[in-house]
This record gives C-alpha cells, structure tokens and sequence, in this order.
C-alpha cells in the first residue's frame, strides 16, 4: 500500500466510524497534496446526516444510489463534480433546506427543481458556469455571484425575501418585472450589473438597498416607507438617488 492509498484508507475509516454513529453534522475538509480526495459513496447514503459540508473534495461518480434523506443543509466549497453528478446528488436531498455551491469546478448547467423544502440557495465563483435554471416555489433567499456571463432562468418564487445579484447580466425591464412579481423582497443587494441604467423600485417590504459598481446605472427612483438601510457606492454615472 502507498503512502497515498494509506492516506486515503484512514480518512476512509474515520468517515465510516462517524457515519457508523449516526453522525449528524459531518464537515469534511480533506488536504490532499496529489489531488483531490474522492467523497466515499458511503457519506452519499447517510440517513442520519442534516448538516454536510464538503471542502476540496472530488465526485467522480458513485457506485450506490445517493440517499441523504434527512439533509437540510448542504454546503460544497472547492469541490469538484459535473452536471450529472450535481442532478444525482440533488435527487437524493429530498427535504433539503438550505444549499450554497461555491467554486464548484465542472460544473456547468445548473438545474434546481424537485426541492419542495427549499427556502435559500447561494451559487458563487464557479469559473464554467453557462446555464442556470432555477424552479423552488418556496425559496426565500437568492444569492448568486457569477464570474463569468452564464444564461438565467428563474421560475417565480412567491416567497423570496431575499435577493444578491453578484456580476449578472440583468436589464432594467427584467429587474422591474422581477420585483413586481416578487413583492415580499425586503433585502435587494446589486453589484457589478453593468446592464442596469434606470432602477423603479416603489415596495413596502423593502428593508434593505445596496447598489454597487452598476456602472451604467444613471437613475435610481425608489418609494419605499419601510427602507431601513441604503447603501450604493461606485456606481459613478449615478449622481443621487431619488427616495420617496
């Protein structure tokens, strides 16, 4: 056995000893100088599981059915996996809650539905990102940060109260017609949308503003009685903003 195959081997058996215990929260962040450490499939069927996070770490594929059926919460960072493993994996978080994808490298489309339970997702710095399509009708929180241009589709989600948009291409018509189907927004957070020039936000939930670095973005009216927090800065074509 190399050193390499030992490694891996007594990572392997503590995972299996904390499984084993009917581990509940399982954070596994793995150093593997020659490359990244392969997620046994043994982590991928653990019922007892609600809290998974996963750091530099590889899903190559996975010999058994995925089965994490109490996951609530699911966070992967500087993980590797593709398109087919991301819809594999999803499929076996039936009433997961709450997902966050950062630098995720592989994949490249992202498609988000079939999670009844779902109320906050986060996607950030994934350097191949091309499609996303997003359909949770219970979502309350929306965070994406993107590095570079990828295609967008989001299904209504009549409870979102949250939204950060990090870098997307959005128009001002989108963004109008966005909020005017999404009336409980209360925190709305802009930054480095280029395509933005004129904003019209008029809410009586909104709570929470920040425009930055909108570098086309010349007008911003907004009517909002319960807006606690206003925040823009870098925008330098925008001269003020007009608040009722």
């Amino acid at each position: 056995m190399t050193i390499d195959e030992s490694y891996c081997a007594l990572v392997n058996c503590w995972i299996g000893y904390a499984i084993e215990s009917n581990v509940k929260e399982l954070y596994l962040d793995v150093y593997y100088p020659r490359g990244y450490y392969h997620v046994p499939d043994s982590v991928m069927a653990a019922k007892s599981i609600t809290k998974l996070t996963i750091l530099r770490c590889t899903f190559e594929s996975f010999h058994s059915d995925i089965n994490l059926s109490s996951l609530k919460k699911l966070l992967l960072d500087e993980v590797y996996l593709d398109d087919q493993i991301f819809q594999t994996l999803i499929a076996g978080c039936p009433v997961v809650e709450d997902i966050k994808f950062e630098r995720c490298f592989g994949l490249k489309n992202i498609h988000l539905s079939g999670l009844p339970k779902l109320v906050a997702f986060e996607v950030s710095l994934n350097p191949v990102l091309k499609s996303m399509e997003i359909e949770a009708s219970n979502l309350e929180s929306l965070l994406i940060y993107l590095w570079t241009p990828c295609q967008i589709n989001l299904h209504p989600c009549e409870n979102l109260k949250k939204l950060a948009l990090h870098s997307v291409t959005v128009t001002d018509k989108w963004l109008h017609d966005f909020l005017s189907k999404h009336p409980l927004i209360e925190s709305l957070n802009l930054h480095n949308c280029n395509m933005l020039k004129t904003i019209n936000i008029s809410s009586d939930r909104m709570k929470n503003l920040i425009f930055s670095h909108c570098k086309e973005l010349v007008e911003a009216n907004i009517i909002a009685p319960n807006l606690c927090r206003l925040t823009q800065f870098g925008n330098n074509k925008l001269p003020y903003v007009a608040r009722a």
